[in-house]
């Protein structure tokens, strides 16, 4: 084993989906390793760990300087809180480090009842910024995870202005949507990636007219060059991703960046260690500044491995290749379909002599055909590295089966503003363009949430003609991603709102009730999720919002549960399935359908990239059941719909009379969120 210190005091801290993840991971030298349990993780594929293997190798690993992270970091529904507390209480007394948390209750439930456990701020917060970093702290987080699409000057800077503990990705899988934005495999089949069961929609091939490719499918990050610029900047923590990787992978990977941090002047030839991790085509993202060249790779399939070119003939077991790369006998080969969906992995047999073509036997039931695309994943040199029977000798921690209190904690919260809710009953409609303004001069609602471009909402700003008529019901909406340069330009966008005599607004990210500052009625809206009242009441008492919304990804069994008097319930919109920094691989305006038949739509907003639903979201029909459940107030999104008469009279018509759109779904809401 390494040596697990290092000359300088960053942490190293790499993923650990099995147990041969995990020794691979201290053989070759990482500081910290974080993992997940069978339950509340966002990689429930991974074979993970059980509670009584945690017990034996917590101890095992802080008996070789290692911390150890546990992974809670998916989004928490009522029902599931006190399995959740049971889970927190039963990390504190294994003696885990630290916990990676994503739902708002959950930091909450930590902050007042566990404060002897670590809370980590899990990247699926959406941290961008240094206000949103401040909000974590607020929540009680020792350490922010952030956003994958930061800068290298953008962190320094958020570092800078933030006290708390900084974690930053350098190396393994990008998701195309900014991480804890994503709703695609939610809607498409009720499979939240906020709660561990992605299905990795961005890596689907998709079609739109004559043209098809994986438009959102990305490189994989590499940042090893720039580790000592990470050191520089004061970031605490270099995070590996890749909690569903095999050990050799793991072994490989973090042996390099050991040796990267230990040894500066070793970077130049790692990068070609680095190719041997068998995963995607690499990329520095944004580190080195926010340019979208190289990022997608759009004629490349949906998994990882190296290229070894398409499949020229096949008979039986046997494939021919035209490739020079030195695979050997024991090494793995997937074979990628031309369908675009994952392919499966082979092992191989054995190899035909040098030269090109070659031929590889594979082992019983390999399936391919010509026109395939092979890639190579495993290399049985570095499986044999990291291969072998490991005795965990260490006395494990004693933990209790039960905590007779996690019924009484998880059901201690309740969502109460002080008084009576300043937001009134009834109907709001929000839209994304000024020119929807004439169209809803007659129609009834309570107010108009505009969140617009950010140029259209300085317009608005000193239109008298919009400001006059419409100051007292107006609420300004934030962008979900406002980037640290950019948060002074929105702080005076709010004063401008201010002086006019607007004073309410829609908040969509942790950071947006610092940039709007004090006072003020503030809306937390979808994206802030709130799936159970510990969350519910940590944006409202703790964070200073006025209202929640509820999830739009959530289903009707959970809400039933969780009905507040300042709630909210978006009834209509079209759902934004990806929400990204990064620009995809088609054009804007883009009419696209996979595989399945599900259709979509690209748009671009502030500067962030979408993929939209073409079905709407839309929950008119259920609008008695909804008032019957309690629920008094309703959001009619219009964002990304066209600014049209006829298109707003029909929406408004089904909303009277209580009928579906047509066309619309209903998402999560009958059918259960996974």
């Amino acid at each position: 084993m390494q040596n697990n210190s290092s000359p300088s005091r960053i942490e190293l801290l790499a993923p650990a989906g099995s147990t041969d993840a995990f020794h691979a991971a201290l053989d070759a030298g990482a500081n910290a390793v974080y993992l997940g349990s069978s339950a509340f993780n966002a990689r429930l594929r991974a074979r993970n760990f059980s509670l009584r293997s945690l017990a034996f190798l917590v101890p095992y690993a802080h008996g070789r300087n290692v911390k150890v992270y546990l992974t809670l970091n998916t989004l928490v529904q009522q029902h599931e809180l006190a399995p959740a507390i049971t889970l927190l209480h039963q990390a504190q007394q294994i003696g885990i480090d630290a916990v990676i948390v994503q739902d708002l209750g959950i930091a909450r439930i930590m902050r007042e009842h566990f404060p002897g456990l670590a809370l980590h701020a899990s990247t699926q917060m959406v941290l961008h910024n240094s206000a949103g970093v401040a909000a974590a702290e607020k929540l009680g987080a020792r350490r922010a995870i952030l956003s994958r699409e930061l800068s290298l000057d953008e962190i320094r800077l958020i570092k800078q202005r933030t006290r708390i503990e900084m974690e930053v990705f350098v190396h393994g899988a990008l998701c195309y949507s900014l991480s804890g934005a994503c709703l695609a495999s939610s809607w498409i089949g009720g499979a939240s990636g906020n709660r561990g069961c992605c299905t990795q929609v961005c890596r689907r091939k998709f079609s739109g007219g004559s043209d098809a490719g994986h438009y959102f499918s990305c490189r994989d990050l590499s940042a090893i060059h720039l580790v000592p610029h990470f050191i520089e900047a004061g970031v605490e923590s270099l995070k590996i991703e890749g909690r569903m990787k095999s050990a050799e992978y793991i072994h490989t990977v973090v042996s390099a960046y050991r040796r990267a941090i230990d040894n500066p002047d070793d970077i130049p030839r790692l990068a070609e260690t680095l190719r041997y991790d068998l995963s995607r085509t690499k990329t520095a993202l944004f580190f080195e500044g926010v340019r979208q060249e190289g990022i997608i790779d759009a004629d490349g399939g949906p998994g990882t491995g190296i290229p070894l070119g398409t499949v020229l003939s096949q008979t039986g077991d046997s494939i021919t290749l035209a490739t020079e790369e030195k695979i050997g006998a024991g090494d793995y080969i997937r074979i990628q379909p031309a369908d675009g969906f994952e392919g499966r992995n082979f092992k191989v047999r054995s190899v035909s002599a040098k030269g090109s073509p070659r031929r590889f036997c594979l082992a019983d039931g390999a399936q391919a055909r010509v026109g395939d695309t092979a890639y190579w994943t495993s290399r049985k040199s570095a499986a044999d590295a990291v291969r072998g029977e490991r005795k965990v000798t260490t006395t494990p921690a004693h933990y209790s089966e039960r905590f007779a209190r996690a019924g009484e904690i998880g059901a201690a919260y309740s969502c109460r503003p002080h008084g009576r809710p300043p937001m009134a009953d009834g109907l709001y409609l929000k839209i994304d363009n000024p020119a929807w303004f004439p169209l809803l001069e007659k129609q009834t609602c309570r107010a108009v949430i505009a969140s617009c471009q950010y140029d259209d909402m300085r317009r608005m700003a000193v239109n008298d003609r919009i400001i006059g008529p419409w100051a007292g019901r107006l609420i300004a909406g934030l962008p979900l991603f406002i980037a640290e340069e950019e948060m002074a330009q929105w702080q005076e966008l709010v004063t401008m709102f201010r002086q006019r005599g607007v004073d309410r607004f829609c908040a969509s990210n942790l950071g947006h009730r610092r940039i709007i500052g004090t006072g003020g009625e503030v809306i937390a809206d979808y994206p802030l999720w709130a799936l159970n009242r510990a969350a519910q009441s940590a944006l409202v008492d703790l964070l200073g919002h006025a209202v929640c919304s509820y999830s739009i990804e959530d289903d009707v069994l959970n809400v039933r549960t969780i009905i507040a008097p300042a709630g909210l319930m978006t009834v209509f919109c079209r759902p934004p399935l990806f929400i990204s920094r990064i620009r995809p691989g088609v054009g804007t305006g883009a009419e696209l359908t996979d595989a399945n038949g599900n259709r979509f739509i690209t748009a671009e907003r502030n500067g962030l990239f979408y993929l939209l639903a073409r079905e709407p979201f839309c929950l008119f029909g259920k609008r008695a059941k909804l008032q019957q459940m309690g629920i008094t107030r309703f959001v009619i999104d219009l964002s990304f719909f066209p600014p049209e008469r006829a298109l707003l009279d029909e929406i408004m018509q089904c909303w009277l009379e209580g009928r579906r759109y047509p066309g619309g779904s209903l998402g999560n809401f009958k059918r259960g969120l996974k």
